[in-house]
């Protein structure tokens, strides 16, 4: 139901004039699939952020339980509000983000290196 949704609202807007390049959605690649296969239409994806740090946070918290990873709830929620940081702080510049997503963890478990400075 939602994919066809998605298909008739896509095929609305193409025919009044206004393209429609992305999508942005929870990473459930029906739409997009459908798009593909109904309208002959390939877009790009981008993943809501709420729900990138949602399902960040519940793995790390699926780890602690069900593998034993030792890692504390405190460092949990430092990661997470990290991540949120990176994404705020980035928004529009890859390089900055693809930089503070690899210098969070590093940082976190004590490595040397200087925290990216859009963090701090």
């Amino acid at each position: 139901m939602e994919a066809t949704s998605g298909v008739k609202g896509v095929k609305e807007l193409s025919e009044q004039g206004t393209p429609v390049e992305y999508l942005e959605g929870d990473g459930d690649n029906t739409l997009i699939s459908k798009l593909k296969s109904d309208l002959n239409v390939t877009m790009k994806k981008r993943f809501d952020k709420n729900l990138v740090v949602k399902n960040f946070t519940k793995s790390l918290y699926k780890l602690k339980s069900e593998k034993g990873m030792k890692i504390s709830k405190a460092t949990i929620t430092h990661l997470e509000k990290c991540l949120k940081y990176a994404f705020s702080k980035n928004k529009g510049d890859a390089t900055g983000m693809e930089e503070n997503l690899k210098g969070i963890v590093p940082h976190q478990f004590g490595d040397p290196q200087p925290m990216p400075s859009t963090l701090l």
